[in-house]
């Protein structure tokens, strides 16, 4: 059974290259993006030795793909395959471990397109609801 595409999210499942020293291996990740949070992106890799869900602004997503950005817990920056294809390489790090990968520039320029036809750059504060963000800051300090 296929789920149905939920209104104002984008999700797009994409396959990533793992950057194993001495083994490279592909990786799925889900990369999500929700108008409710039109600030940011979550990406979620499917790795059962590293289960890493950062965070990131979308608008640091869309730079990686044409220059070197990051720090803390994601950077990325454009880069090459020994073939010739564009990608985007990802070191991500955090409590749970790290890993750094590659991802098709193609994918990326097409989800983050998906992303910007809800929500176009510059418009994101258009589009953020914030009594729903204190609620959901005032909910989570209580849990």
């Amino acid at each position: 059974m296929t789920a149905l595409p939920t209104p104002g999210v984008v999700s797009q499942l994409l396959t990533v290259r793992l950057l194993a020293p001495g083994r490279p291996s592909d990786l799925e990740a889900d990369f999500w993006y929700d108008v409710v949070e039109p600030y940011g992106v979550r990406i979620t890799f499917h790795s059962e030795a590293v289960p890493l869900r950062p965070e990131l602004d979308r608008s640091s997503l869309a730079r990686g793909v044409m220059e070197p950005v990051g720090g803390g817990r994601v950077s990325m920056w454009p880069s090459l395959t020994v073939d010739g294809r564009a990608v985007v390489v990802m070191s991500v790090s955090g409590p749970e471990g790290d890993l750094v990968c590659e991802v098709s520039t193609e994918q990326l320029h097409r989800f983050l397109a998906r992303t910007y036809t809800l929500v176009p750059a510059g418009t994101e504060s258009d589009h953020l609801d914030l009594d729903a963000v204190v609620e959901r800051l005032l909910t989570s300090d209580a849990q």
